[in-house]
């Protein structure tokens, strides 16, 4: 009678082992979730931020690139207006080379911002992907913790029941 009453309590006290394994079970697996979702939701957000630094950074660029533009034709109509003033044919010798090489000086300056810009924006494009690499991963890493944790509670339930079944 004894040993009936003591595989009861044994019975009843591995059916509570059983019950708590699988709601702790749960409750990892419920906060695994929620980190891979927080997470989502940040890593979204830096994408959309990575974006917008690319976008802002070519019409930026655009801009800077056209106010180049506009100050080297503002400085090729003063040395043609200057020339002008002088008597000097602008159209050829080295009149005519003062300009070309403010408008080539003018170009490069503008050159150097679109491409400045272009590597920024590329960066940005480049942590998009990093950003999207880094959650794959997580979430790829979540879904390993939640397999792990599932072959070890079913390890221990196993024990257990094993334990039971000497009794």
């Amino acid at each position: 009678m004894a040993i009936n009453t003591f595989n009861l309590l044994a019975r009843k006290a591995a059916e509570k082992s059983e019950d708590l394994a699988l709601s702790l079970l749960s409750q990892r697996q419920e906060q695994v979730d929620i980190d891979v979702q927080t997470a989502g939701q940040i890593g979204d957000l830096n994408k959309q931020m990575a974006t917008i630094n690319a976008r802002f950074a070519r019409e930026s660029a655009a801009r800077d690139a056209l106010q180049i533009r506009r100050e080297t034709n503002r400085k090729v109509a003063s040395i043609k207006a200057g020339f002008a003033a002088a008597g000097v044919v602008s159209t050829e010798g080295s009149a005519f080379l003062a300009q070309v090489d403010q408008i080539i000086e003018g170009a490069r300056e503008e050159q150097k911002i679109l491409d400045r810009a272009d590597i920024d924006a590329r960066n940005s494009e480049i942590e998009v992907q990093k950003i999207n690499l880094e959650q794959s991963f997580r979430e790829l890493k979540a879904a390993n913790i939640k397999q792990q944790d599932l072959l070890s509670t079913q390890a221990e339930l196993e024990t257990t029941a094993g334990k039971l079944n000497l009794f």
